[in-house]
């Protein structure tokens, strides 16, 4: 996929923004080999790269999904750190639903990959907060459904 226009055209972050979920829809259920290819792997790159520091851009639905481009393009460890920079960008660019939607996120990540038990238990209190100021059922159906998974790891 080509780059869509200069960064400071009037269009490119809707450009970016039908990329990327574009890019969401098609690598959903993808095959390894699939996402292993040399132009889902770039692509991936160029939209991490344009969100990574997007400010506002990357603090709204869809840019807060960009933290996938980095788990295709470069694992898991990538996929961790993304999701710790959309939650600083939604802090300081995005509303309470944004940071709700960013903490949910990354606390569905953080659950699934080694050691995150903790570090979502450590970062369940904020995720509570904004989730209920919020009162965003969909959120709040996924926060229930992420302490769900959180309680059957720990056994219970």
């Amino acid at each position: 996929m080509s780059e869509p226009g200069d960064r400071d055209g009037p269009c490119f972050w809707q450009r970016m923004d039908a990329r990327l979920l574009m890019y969401f829809v098609s690598t959903d259920h993808a095959s390894e080999e699939f996402l292993g290819t040399a132009q889902v792997r770039a692509t991936a790159g160029q939209i991490a790269s344009a969100y990574r520091e997007a400010g506002p851009a990357a603090a709204r639905f869809p840019g807060l999904l960009w933290p996938i481009a980095s788990y295709v393009g470069d694992g898991h460890v990538a996929l961790r750190e993304s999701t710790d920079v959309v939650v600083d960008n939604c802090r300081e660019h995005g509303g309470d639903w944004e940071l709700s939607a960013a903490l949910l996120f990354r606390t569905h990540v953080t659950i699934d990959l080694p050691g995150g038990l903790v570090r979502a238990n450590d970062a369940w209190a904020e995720l509570m907060t904004f989730s209920d100021r919020v009162g965003d059922r969909r959120i709040l159906a996924q926060v229930h459904g992420a302490r769900a998974e959180m309680e059957v790891m720990r056994g219970e």
